[in-house]
């Protein structure tokens, strides 16, 4: 009896590994049909790669909106960070420029306003900026490193004077 229910629980763990490798494969390509059946097979949202990247930062990383949508609704990490390149997965997709996606993970972060808001500032975009913005109220030390950080970006220099900045 023992045996047969390790053999159970064995076989059960195999089944989830394969359901997890379904999902990063499928978040990878953006395969929302994929996704959404690896997940509902009972695949763990926060599966990692050898690289500690997760289906989140997979589909961010590669601008799959749909699949970040699915992924976020489900409870994923939107503050997830890869053990191979060190990078967050916001700052990660904002390099690859993916921005739609980086509003969707700055409206879920749980990262402070604060921290968000020099950082987003920093990149010079101006639709990211507003999105931090709109998000929460940052201390007026925030407003003021987002400044000096977005100091060569006239438009972005605009929005945060508008929000504050002294």
């Amino acid at each position: 009896m023992r045996s047969a229910l390790v053999v159970l629980l064995l076989a059960g763990s195999a089944f989830a590994a394969v359901e997890d490798d379904n999902l990063l494969a499928a978040a990878r390509s953006g395969d929302l049909a994929g996704a959404t059946s690896a997940l509902q097979k009972g695949a763990a949202v926060e599966a990692k790669t050898q690289y500690g990247q997760t289906p989140l930062f997979l589909a961010s990383s590669a601008g799959h909106q749909a699949v970040v949508k699915l992924l976020l609704e489900k409870g994923a990490n939107p503050d997830v960070q890869d053990t191979f390149y060190k990078m967050n997965v916001m700052a990660f997709s904002l390099s690859r420029k993916h921005f739609e996606v980086v509003k969707l993970l700055i409206a879920a972060s749980k990262t402070p306003v604060d921290i968000l808001l020099p950082n987003i500032a920093a990149s010079g975009n101006f639709e990211m900026v507003q999105a931090v913005l709109a998000k929460g109220t940052p201390t007026q030390s925030a407003l003021d490193a987002a400044l000096k950080a977005a100091a060569k970006f006239p438009d972005v220099v605009q929005l945060l004077n508008k929000a504050g900045t002294k």
